[in-house]
């Protein structure tokens, strides 16, 4: 092999190697593997009020790469771990807004915000947030999410149960003596006097007392005077959404039928406890 033949095979490797290294800046997958852009661009709160959040979540990533999932995760708790709630988002874009609800009045949460692509890089993010203070009044929402039909000093007040509440059922124990009373304030009693000759979720004081409404305790069939103060202050202004019907107190009549209040016009009537008309529970509340 003369001189001449090695100049010229040393000249094509040459020439195909700066060709490879073209060709390389062009494959699709980078000659270092990596992804550089990507990342979260935007993380924060455009909206929030005593009981919910709208989160804005952006982030880029390279072209290259598939999104594979993305989503947030929520907790009170200060130091972040997997058992927290979370909400995944559709992978159709890179970023989203998402509304989270069922929040406590004035209390801290962290967001944490990730995504997952197809070439393993995963990316987090966190923020920190505090909901608004509730201001409680007549006809506004109350600690557990339903409406306040009552308050006093501003600190101690009754809410009826929020609408996913409202349900039919018998008041049930037909023929059965029941120590109830009329009076405001007589529910807790009502109820509590009902359940253990009456023990069952099927009727309307079992449904308000063990019915698990919020994680909140001490729900109630409101008495007779209790339904009425809750026509007067929210049926009849069109709050609460209270359907224009008949509601079970917790009073009873006689050993046989029990009280109903009507939400359409305020009237009352006795019929017999074996009957399916609407319950709505109540709890009391008193802030610090």
């Amino acid at each position: 092999m003369n001189f001449r033949t090695i100049i010229y095979i040393l000249c094509v490797f040459l020439i195909s190697g700066l060709t490879c290294d073209k060709r390389c800046r062009d494959c699709e997958i980078p000659p270092d593997g990596r992804f550089p852009h990507t990342g979260f661009t935007s993380v924060k709160t455009i909206d929030i009020d005593s009981f919910s959040v709208i989160i804005e979540v952006k982030f880029e990533m390279d072209s290259l790469d598939t999104l594979v999932s993305q989503g947030l995760y929520w907790t009170k708790s200060i130091l972040p771990n997997n058992t927290d709630s979370v909400v995944f988002v559709d992978t159709g874009h890179t970023g989203y807004i998402v509304k989270i609800q069922n929040l406590q009045p004035k209390t801290k949460y962290l967001i944490r915000p990730f995504f997952q692509l197809k070439s393993g890089k995963r990316g987090e993010a966190q923020l920190e947030f505090e909901t608004l203070q509730l201001n409680y009044f007549v006809g506004g929402i109350g600690p557990a999410g339903g409406i306040i039909f009552w308050m006093k000093d501003k600190k101690t007040g009754l809410e009826i149960g929020p609408e996913f509440t409202d349900s039919l059922f018998p008041w049930g124990c037909s023929g059965q003596p029941m120590t109830t009373g009329l009076s405001f304030g007589d529910g807790p009693s009502n109820t509590t006097n009902i359940s253990p000759k009456c023990y069952s979720l099927i009727n309307a004081a079992g449904f308000c007392r063990y019915g698990d409404f919020n994680k909140l305790p001490e729900w109630y069939l409101p008495s007779k005077n209790e339904l009425d103060t809750m026509y007067k202050y929210l049926a009849s202004r069109g709050l609460g959404k209270l359907r224009p019907e008949y509601y079970w107190s917790s009073s009873a009549y006689d050993d046989d039928n029990a009280i109903l209040v009507s939400m359409k016009d305020g009237s009352s009537i006795k019929t017999d406890r074996w009957r399916y008309y609407r319950v709505r529970p109540i709890r009391k509340f008193e802030l610090p």
